[in-house]
């Protein structure tokens, strides 16, 4: 027998001889004896468990390849080998596990393809339902912050602190749940495991934070997660951005309509109330949002009284119904410890030491920098040592004049220091060496910084306005935005007179006592057992009204700053969402080549009404066929659809209750994505508009024709 490698016969030369003529059995003899003498060569254990597999001894080629992955720990190869061989068993549970575990060290494309075969199967088998009574708590905001950031604004600090609080108790049936992939154009959810969200919540609370494995950690839990479907009994309580994307009620109207119930927790209404201070985008979104939630939720939970009374007078004006309300104030900590992990940031090393003022909080508008900035100028000017200043946070929007100065003066001359991204602990640092903090907001919804500044012992300077009192009650340090000259005889004070700071701060150390994520946890729990105990059965959740002589066009309500009038009463955008894609300025994209628009009229049942609808046609299906019916009477209006708008014109009666829907059937072939492509979307057929009027109403049907034809 010749050897492949020549010189000295080893037992390793002999195995790969006999592997080389598929002698399998001598070639796993000859690999045993070598790995007896050279026990720590994964790669001689990856091919003594080819040639058990080659046998057909799987459980002989498993312990080799978990050997081999034991040894070489970050070598993909058998990771990969013990993957594919638990497949070939269809053992698709372990596999799923190992072509994670693989994922993890090699995302390569071919990998995830794999995992999500594997996982799709495994999701078959373990998909959950719901028992009645169940609280389901939306995480999606959670994963949609740290897949671009690695630091959590306030809302998923809130999250975070609910989540733990409620997997503490385990007499709470608690789910945390993230959006899953659409079928048959309804949305899915997946319910998270418990440790995977808790491990992730534990990485990015740490001292140091990689993104890419943050980012690991969220793919490795949403292929863990199994999918849930939940409806009568259940609640889903939305606890972040209900107007983001994938986290507004466009994803919960469906188990809505089955008997869940829906509570959301408001943060803040500033995107209605103070829009000048907000990307139009955001405020447009915000508004559509809350109309739609409210129109679907039974009860709200409030962070604060303030958002509470603002949330109250705006539903007040707008005309809509009112629904009960509680606060749960929110923690004076950023995290559920104690602030003892502190590290200095390396962003700020050239400070240390230095005196400085601290600002924490996004850099933007609201915040109100600039305020602080020409204080600082003002105080410079009459000869005052002024520390620095560090602010801690992203740049937001309309900060143009703040940025401006900055760049004119070159940061004050130094005296500016800019960061963001800080972990936890970097937070703790900067907290422990500052003389005070700042927050000069014009509005806020509740204001986690002060309350954060206090847990930490430092004093805080703080606008009299909005929640703020409430947060800072006797501890904070108040100013008057509209009196500089005041407020800069209180930052004088803080910063002049040391013995009335260290006064301040003693009366923070032996009197304040900050409320913490736990106590926030627990309060929102037992709040939620509360109304849960009392509450009625969520109503029937009725379609939106369309007027009559009302033409709704759905790309206007995107564009819109302001709130349409009337559009927190009576939502039309709801009447979409099932059917169609997010409105764009011209009109929505209907899912699919099927779909209904169902909407109230104010006429009794059997009132004959005639109904013109306005489409629109993607390029792939011009020449295509399209029919149309009105609560299914008659035949289908059919049509042949042009690059024009298409027309169409309905009569019919009106249903009970006064309900109407318009049905949608395209015969041809819709937009199909490839798997890689970002936009899932499956069109071909748009809604512009739609309307109706009386049949014996001539004059109104010619106003709305005309109407539909020349604007």
């Amino acid at each position: 027998m010749k050897f492949p490698f020549g010189g000295k016969k080893t037992h390793r030369h002999i195995g790969d001889a006999h592997r080389a003529t598929a002698d399998w059995a001598l070639a796993a003899a000859a690999y045993r004896r070598h790995l007896d003498e050279n026990p720590y060569e994964h790669a001689i254990w990856v091919q003594l468990g080819h040639a058990e597999k080659e046998q057909g001894n799987f459980a002989g080629a498993e312990a080799a390849y978990g050997r081999a992955v034991e040894i070489a720990t970050h070598d993909p190869d058998p990771r990969l080998h013990l993957a594919h061989l638990l497949k070939t068993q269809a053992r698709f549970d372990d596999a799923a596990e190992a072509f994670l575990s693989l994922y993890q060290i090699d995302p390569s494309r071919d990998n995830l393809a794999e995992l999500n075969r594997m996982i799709s199967l495994r999701r078959r088998r373990y998909e959950r339902v719901a028992a009645a009574g169940a609280v389901l708590f939306s995480m999606q905001d959670i994963f949609n912050m740290f897949a671009v950031h690695t630091t959590a604004t306030g809302i998923q600090r809130v999250q975070v602190g609910v989540a733990l609080a409620a997997m503490d108790d385990p007499s709470f049936d608690a789910h945390f749940i993230i959006n899953g992939e659409y079928q048959n154009e309804v949305p899915t959810f997946l319910r998270l495991e418990d440790s995977d969200l808790r491990d992730i919540i534990a990485y990015a609370s740490g001292k140091v934070i990689d993104h890419d494995v943050l980012k690991r950690m969220l793919t490795v839990a949403r292929f863990r997660a199994v999918p849930i479907t939940f409806g009568a009994g259940t609640t889903v309580v939305i606890l972040g951005a209900f107007w983001g994307i994938g986290n507004g009620i466009d994803q919960y109207l469906y188990p809505r309509r089955q008997g869940a119930r829906i509570i959301p927790f408001i943060h803040d209404i500033i995107p209605i109330t103070h829009p000048q201070y907000c990307d139009a985008n955001l405020t447009n979104f915000f508004w559509r949002g809350l109309a739609e939630l409210l129109h679907a939720a039974d009860y709200a939970l409030t962070n604060s009284d303030f958002t509470q009374l603002e949330l109250k007078r705006f539903v007040a004006e707008q005309g809509s119904r009112q629904i009960p309300m509680q606060t749960v104030p929110l923690a004076h900590s950023m995290g559920r410890k104690d602030g003892s992990d502190t590290v200095w940031p390396r962003a700020l090393a050239k400070l240390k030491g230095r005196r400085y003022v601290a600002y924490v909080s996004t850099i933007e508008g609201r915040k109100n920098h600039f305020f602080v900035v020409q204080a600082w100028q003002k105080m410079i000017a009459l000869g005052i040592d002024v520390p620095d200043l560090v602010f801690v946070g992203r740049e937001g929007w309309k900060v143009e004049q703040l940025m401006m100065l900055l760049a004119q003066t070159n940061n004050l001359d130094g005296r500016i220091h800019m960061v963001h991204g800080l972990s936890d602990a970097e937070l703790n640092g900067v907290y422990a060496d500052a003389m005070f903090t700042l927050f000069t907001s014009v509005v806020e919804g509740w204001g986690l910084p002060v309350g954060e500044s206090l847990a930490h012992g430092v004093p805080c300077v703080v606008t009299k306005t909005a929640s703020l009192p409430e947060v800072g009650g006797n501890f904070a340090d108040y100013i008057e935005l509209d009196d500089q000259e005041s407020a800069i005889l209180v930052l004088r004070k803080l910063i002049e007179d040391g013995p009335y700071r260290e006064a301040r701060r003693r009366n923070i150390r032996e009197n304040f006592v900050p409320r913490t994520w736990d106590d926030v946890g627990r309060d929102f729990v037992a709040k939620l057992r509360g109304i849960l105990a009392t509450a009625l059965p969520p109503r029937v959740l009725p379609p939106v009204t369309l007027p009559e002589g009302t033409v709704f066009r759905p790309g206007e309500i995107t564009e819109r700053v302001e709130p349409l009038p009337g559009y927190l009463a009576n939502p039309l955008g709801l009447a979409l969402i099932e059917s169609f894609y997010e409105p764009e300025p011209w009109g929505a994209w209907m899912r699919g080549a099927t779909g209904q628009f169902v909407f109230l009229t104010q006429a009794e049942a059997g009132t004959e009404i005639v109904v013109f609808v306005s489409m629109r046609a993607a390029p792939w299906a011009i020449g295509a066929h399209c029919a149309l019916k009105l609560n299914g009477q008659g035949k289908h209006l059919g049509m042949v659809l042009t690059p024009g708008p298409n027309f169409a014109r309905l009569k019919g009666r009106v249903d009970r209750n006064g309900s109407c829907t318009i049905s949608f059937h395209y015969d041809g072939g819709v937009r199909e994505p490839a798997d890689m492509e970002p936009d899932k979307r499956r069109f071909a057929l748009g809604l512009n508009a739609i309307g109706y009027a009386w049949s014996d109403d001539t004059v109104a049907r010619s106003e709305l024709r005309e109407e539909f034809v020349f604007s």
